[in-house]
């Protein structure tokens, strides 16, 4: 049969072991979250340049479909009226592209900071569960009398 002492440092480098792979695992789950987040980010910069994309598709639908309206009824496509009608829907298809994409991008920021975070929580894991072990071990020591 085993003395206390040897008992005491079995249990206290399960412990250790405990604490180890806790931490290991711990810090897996944060790592997944990270590229969970940059994955999340590359995808709204996608979508926010299909955004623009589209919205600049529409824009050049609804001017084709002005002129052509324009242009039966034989109205100039180049007077001062056609210019600034032309004007205002552009900046008006602007700002709300604007508008849409800076939300997008909002999102992106968002992402990257998860991914961030969730970087550094894993740096912490790795260290909690190392010093769990040291404690573990110390403990075991500190009891066994060794």
């Amino acid at each position: 049969m085993a003395d206390p002492f040897t008992w005491t440092m079995i249990a206290a480098g399960a412990g250790a072991a405990g604490s180890l792979a806790g931490g290991f695992m711990e810090a897996k789950g944060l790592d997944a979250q990270a590229n969970a987040a940059d994955y999340k980010a590359r995808n709204l910069a996608l979508q926010a340049n299909q955004t623009k994309a589209t919205r600049a598709v529409e824009l050049n639908d609804t001017m084709a479909t002005i002129d052509a309206i324009r242009g039966s009824r034989n109205v100039s496509l180049d007077s001062p009226t056609a210019m600034v009608i032309e004007r205002a829907r552009k900046q008006k298809s602007d700002d709300v592209t604007n508008a849409e994409v800076l939300g997008i991008r909002q999102g992106i920021t968002e992402a990257n900071y998860e991914a961030k975070n969730a970087r550094s929580g894993k740096k912490w894991a790795l260290a909690s569960g190392v010093l769990g072990a040291t404690g573990s071990l110390a403990q075991g020591f500190a009891q066994g009398g060794g």
